[in-house]
């Protein structure tokens, strides 16, 4: 009994750890989101520079984020800065705290490039991230008609990417050559990318889902 109640009260912490993400809209001072890779997250500027945010599904997908994050800033020496862990609920945190902080919250990531105020738009961003109820962005399909195939996304989507095919002129997303992966964004910042089946095979649908 008393075991059971542990193992409860273990999941109930990990639970806990597992966020929505920062809203694409709505964060005063965040510009417009530019989506990259479903493995590298979002962007956005901020005053005097620009913050990078990724949020997965699982913490340790999060950890190897911060890890390359790190590794791709070690020019930096972006070393462990135990105070915005001490004065936040931030797991790790590297940087300075001026020029770059970089810090995770759980499924959470996020890195912050700034002048002066790194730090203090991590505190903006840690302080934004929700864990309002939202179910991760389903993956977009891909239906084939008239020799062509189009885009299918979610109804929560709101940017859709491709990678690979040919774009049919002048209607959006439909292709007279089919893509080899489809990426879905929901507002949350949060990624679904579909990797596609070979053309030919009567599959329209997905064959693998990695986000």
């Amino acid at each position: 009994m008393i075991l059971g109640w542990l193992w409860l009260l273990s999941s109930m912490a990990l639970a806990g750890d597992i966020h929505t993400g920062v809203p694409i809209h709505g964060v005063e001072g965040l510009g417009e989101p530019a989506f990259q890779t479903s493995n590298t997250g979002w962007t956005a500027s901020v005053d005097e520079g620009f913050v990078r945010i990724y949020t997965s599904r699982t913490e340790a997908e999060a950890v190897e984020w911060v890890a390359r994050m790190r590794e791709s800033l070690a020019r930096f020496k972006p070393a462990p800065n135990p105070d915005f862990v001490a004065t936040s609920v931030a797991d790790e945190a590297y940087g300075d705290g001026q020029s770059l902080l970089i810090f995770r919250d759980g499924n959470t990531g996020v890195l912050v490039r700034n002048k002066k105020d790194a730090v203090v738009w991590a505190e903006i961003l840690q302080l934004a991230i929700s864990d309002e109820a939202a179910p991760w962005p389903a993956p977009a399909k891909l239906v084939e008609g008239d020799g062509v195939w189009t885009v299918q996304a979610p109804t929560n989507a709101v940017h859709t990417a491709f990678e690979g095919g040919r774009l049919a002129r002048h209607q959006g997303l439909t292709f007279t050559s089919p893509p080899r992966a489809l990426i879905v964004w929901d507002k949350w910042g949060r990624a679904t990318r579909s990797e596609m089946q070979a053309a030919g095979t009567g599959d329209q649908g997905v064959e693998a889902t990695v986000p």
